[in-house]
């Protein structure tokens, strides 16, 4: 219950900031905000380029209807050693600069 709560809460703190948005010019994300973002929250990740591959396929799940528990549940099992706040913290960030439209409130 207390995930749920958590998962609620970031998405209304994520939902109510500012989104980035792809640069209109070449359609690209700010990968180095992405990145600092991660290791702000303290996620740490192999390779700069899986941690965006892998918010990218996040996006994706998302776009298939899938959100909340279950994601951060999918996550974990990809990614033993992934605290369910570290979890929750990476679909809310690569939400925020890969999908920003899942952020919306429904």
């Amino acid at each position: 219950m207390r995930l749920l709560v958590a998962l609620i809460g970031v998405w209304t703190v994520i939902g109510l900031a500012a989104p980035a948005y792809a640069d209109p010019d070449t359609g690209a994300v700010d990968q180095a905000s992405f990145l600092a973002s991660l290791r702000s929250a303290g996620i740490t990740y192999k390779t700069p380029d899986a941690a965006v591959q892998f918010a990218r396929a996040v996006c994706e799940s998302m776009n298939s209807g899938e959100f909340g528990p279950q994601m951060v549940s999918e996550l974990q099992a990809q990614n033993p050693g992934l605290t369910a706040d570290h979890a929750t913290s990476f679909l809310a960030i690569a939400a925020k600069y890969y999908c920003p439209q899942k952020l919306i409130a429904r």
